[in-house]
């Protein structure tokens, strides 16, 4: 081996470098889902490029062949991984288990196969010569019947990852076109670059132009992490925002900025409809008490605040959100309670539910849902001995509306429920109206009434040592 360090492997090392930046900060925000998917992109965007660097700084064909190969490995890996990506983006916690997505790994996995015995078969490279490109050896290579089926794949994982992009773009607030059209900019940014040497469009041949491309991409993808705060502005997606709630929600990020916020607070907080997504919450309500902040645990509290010429009163209901135990933002669910502040002796309503003392021989309590929406159709009375909520305040609520559990926690249920016909003797934490925690020992089963299919939580509350 004669190395040759030459102005195109240069390019190619820079852009690994670029790349390899890029995955470093993604690894830093790794508690956004996502983000290690990205960083996934970019390690593979690194190896790529690194590996043509090395192919081109020697003039030898078994050379070249050899590190090609070797930079199959990111070339068979970024399709796939921006597929994966553009599903996690947009789809957030209702995004497949990456073990569910595991089958889009087939054809690459043959791919590299395929490569590694060509030269029993050529069906991906049917002929390879070398030629000379501005004084430096490159290949220039004849494609066989398998390396266009792999090709047809590969544009058409990125090509689905682009429209679902495009897809949630047209969907998304003001604030999160920005980062979807970023990261549209970058991939179609690749697909030029890679379209025009597969498709020998350049003016010259033998040289693959994608990896400056992807380099052109990763500074774009950079940019988006900087500038727009890309990984930092995901949508935070749970069950209580998919829902269309009757109460007043918001939903902040780990810097206090609005990430959601639905219909229903905005009119209750007199708000211009859809000013207030990306910016700070405490620019948007800015005459509103401190509850903005990190919280680490679920609150609930009664505010006042001024609007015009008349005070409010609001229950807040305020859950933090976590990925991979970080902290990400919180959610905060209100409710008018101007006029039963009003009618009640406020004093009173804050200590109108008292401890009370339980036995194992109480009655349990019963919780039936509708299983089609996860809606409460009917309570018992110990329910509302413990809890503090009337019947009528349960009914056709759930109960993250209802704020009986944290997001966190009703996840783990429905997750256990799914995988098995019951759940037996869970010990969880539930909030009563007043704020305060219980610890109930909970068994679900399903049934079915009139051809409704129903989840019956039995429950006991667990005696406090």
């Amino acid at each position: 081996m004669q190395a040759s360090l030459n102005a195109f492997s240069i390019l190619f090392f820079i852009s690994a470098i670029i790349s390899g930046s890029v995955a470093y900060v993604s690894y830093r925000r790794r508690a956004v889902i996502g983000a290690t998917t990205l960083m996934w992109i970019m390690l593979a965007l690194t190896w790529w490029s690194g590996c043509y660097g090395v192919e081109n700084l020697d003039a030898s064909l078994e050379w070249h062949k050899f590190w090609s190969r070797l930079g199959y490995f990111g070339i068979v890996s970024v399709p796939i991984l921006w597929l994966i990506f553009a599903i996690q983006y947009s789809r957030q916690e209702k995004a497949p288990s990456v073990r569910k997505l595991a089958w889009l790994w087939i054809v690459p996995a043959i791919t590299l196969v395929m490569l590694w015995t060509n030269d029993w078969h050529g069906l991906v490279w049917s002929s390879i010569q070398m030629v000379d490109l501005q004084g430096v050896a490159v290949q220039s290579v004849e494609h066989g019947t398998y390396f266009w089926i792999h090709a047809i794949y590969t544009y058409g994982a990125v090509l689905a990852g682009a429209v679902i992009f495009i897809r949630h773009t047209m969907q998304a607030d003001e604030a999160y076109r920005a980062q979807a059209a970023t990261m549209l900019l970058a991939v179609l940014i690749l697909l030029l670059g890679n379209g025009l040497y597969v498709f020998e469009l350049l003016p010259f041949r033998g040289l693959d132009i994608t990896p400056f491309a992807f380099t052109i991409s990763s500074l774009i993808l950079a940019w988006g992490l900087f500038w727009f705060k890309l990984l930092d502005l995901m949508p935070v997606a749970s069950e209580a925002i998919l829902q269309n709630m009757g109460d007043g929600t918001l939903v902040t990020d780990a810097r206090e900025r609005i990430v959601f916020i639905n219909p229903s607070f905005e009119n209750l907080a007199w708000l211009t409809k859809g000013t207030s997504v990306g910016r700070q919450v405490t620019e948007v309500l800015f005459n509103w008490p401190d509850i903005f902040k990190d919280h680490h645990k679920k609150t609930l509290t009664n505010i006042e605040v001024p609007i015009g010429n008349r005070k409010l009163f609001f229950e807040v209901n305020i859950s933090p959100l976590f990925q991979k135990r970080a902290y990400v933002g919180s959610i905060y669910v209100i409710r008018d309670i101007t006029e039963r502040v009003k009618t009640e002796n406020r004093q009173s309503l804050m200590h109108q539910n008292i401890d009370r003392e339980t036995t194992e021989e109480s009655a349990p309590i019963l919780i039936a849902f509708r299983a089609r929406d996860s809606k409460i159709i009917d309570v018992n009375n110990e329910f509302v001995i413990q809890t503090g909520f009337s019947r009528a305040e349960a009914l056709e609520r759930t109960v993250l509306q209802l704020g009986l559990l944290e997001v966190t926690t009703r996840s783990e249920i429905t997750r256990q429920a799914r995988h098995n016909d019951q759940v037996v003797d869970e010990v969880i934490l539930v909030s009563t109206k007043s704020g305060e925690a219980q610890a109930w020992k909970l068994s679900i089963s399903k049934t079915s009434v009139n051809g409704t299919e129903l989840q019956i939580w039995a429950a006991k509350p667990v005696r406090q040592a």
